[in-house]
């Protein structure tokens, strides 16, 4: 079931693919008014703002900007000021990971995940969300994940930020929430999208039936996010695995991800080595 927009100008932060080219696509088909993509690689941007304007008539703007440099979500908020547009959907999107034993040996990697996924999303929300707040109207969808509720055995500083976007977006949903703010937590599953390609995290088979289409979670969050919720959980196996984790222990919970998932990762990576 498809919702009207309450809103005009979104911005989308990590739109050139996964689900936030899927969010893109999805507030244009529901007649977003104006949008603005930010993502590193200005190609797939354009491209993307072709294949939306030619479907869509609504203004793209595109900004090619790397989230995880300290000085960027100044200089996008100025950017998006000289235009004269007043953003009133902000969608915290950008992401990636790093296995963790990797992190050991590339703490640089990790500095630019935390800047990327908390640090920036953080100061984005708080920064557009004032602009919004003063205007008693807003919206701001953070995409998060479900391994943000409980230890995962193959990304410990990716889920660590997650539980952090969790928690900070259910404390500013109430902050705002007077001043018609309104704050939705994304809280996907396994997706199916590049992003496990990108950062070497190769899928068991067994376990690909479980994922879902970056248009599904898209069009959950938006519903969500339109429907003022403040925690989207998509996939009704997720809602259960999200229960259950308030229900055993997460040394259980722990121990399962890396017999089922960590340890044949490791098996595929070592086949395709």
């Amino acid at each position: 079931m498809k919702h009207s927009l309450p809103f005009h100008t979104g911005l989308i932060t990590g739109a050139s693919s996964g689900i936030g080219r899927a969010m893109a696509c999805e507030l244009a088909h529901r007649g977003i008014q104006k949008l603005i993509l930010v993502s590193r690689n200005q190609e797939k941007l354009d491209e993307l703002k072709s294949f939306i304007t030619k479907i869509n008539n609504i203004d793209v703007r595109c900004i090619s900007l790397d989230l995880s440099e300290a000085s960027s979500p100044e200089i996008l908020l100025h950017t998006v000021q000289s235009w004269g547009w007043e953003v009133d959907c902000l969608v915290n999107n950008a992401g990636f990971a790093i296995r963790t034993e990797d992190e050991f040996n590339h703490p640089e990697k990790v500095q630019q995940m935390i800047q990327l996924m908390a640090t920036s999303p953080l100061l984005l929300s708080q920064m557009f969300g004032k602009l919004m707040a003063e205007k008693n109207h807003g919206y701001i969808l953070n995409v998060s994940s479900i391994v943000g509720g409980f230890p995962v055995s193959s990304t410990l500083t990716y889920a660590a930020i997650k539980r952090f976007m969790n928690a900070f977006s259910h404390a500013l949903s109430y902050e705002w929430r007077p001043c018609k703010v309104f704050v939705t937590c994304l809280q996907p599953g396994a997706t199916t999208s590049s992003f496990h390609q990108k950062n070497n995290f190769p899928v068991p088979k067994k376990w690909q039936k479980f994922f879902r289409p970056s248009e599904q979670i898209a069009k959950e969050g938006i519903n969500g996010l339109i429907r003022k919720k403040r925690n989207v959980i998509p996939g009704w196996e997720y809602k259960i695995l999200f229960f259950i984790t308030h229900l055993i222990p997460h040394s259980w919970l722990f121990d399962f991800h890396k017999s089922c998932w960590r340890d044949r990762r490791d098996k595929i990576c070592k086949k395709n080595s």
